[in-house]
């Protein structure tokens, strides 16, 4: 896995792919366990439940859901928990000093793939489509080409 998950996407000429971080095995189960680390600084609770409520970190849920999937298509045995390492850096230091200091907090995540083939069907449909799709207003590129 030193280049990565790759699979081919169901019976298309599509390649999915994604770099994880790293990979864990349960010592136990022999289930392979996806950690992905994070490093921010800000005030908020590292509680999972509220790390993982956080609308900005939606994509972070994605990207492990993805990850999920790609090592199970991939025919691993995996866990239903991977996890975030987050490094939060303490931002009521007295000064930085040159360093900074981090606590560091395991956050586990249930992933779901069960969304996914869905979603890249959906894509491969409408990248074979005659037609241009709406634009999505959160889009940067949509935006650019709207400007007058």
């Amino acid at each position: 896995m030193r280049h990565g998950l790759s699979i081919r996407f169901q019976d298309t000429n599509i390649i999915l792919s994604g770099g994880v971080d790293d990979v864990w095995q349960d010592i136990k189960t022999g289930k392979l366990i996806i950690a992905d680390y994070k490093s921010q600084a800000n005030n908020k609770s590292l509680e999972p439940w509220a790390y993982l409520s956080d609308v900005y970190h939606e994509g972070y849920k994605i990207q492990m859901d993805f990850y999920g999937y790609l090592l199970s298509e991939m025919g691993h045995d995996v866990s239903e928990t991977f996890y975030f390492l987050v490094c939060n850096a303490n931002r009521k230091a007295d000064g930085f000093f040159g360093k900074l200091d981090f606590e560091e907090v395991l956050v586990p995540y249930k992933w779901n793939a069960q969304w996914i083939p869905e979603k890249v069907s959906e894509m491969i449909g409408c990248m074979n489509s005659e037609e241009i799709p709406e634009s999505n207003v959160a889009c940067k590129n949509c935006a650019y080409a709207r400007q007058d």
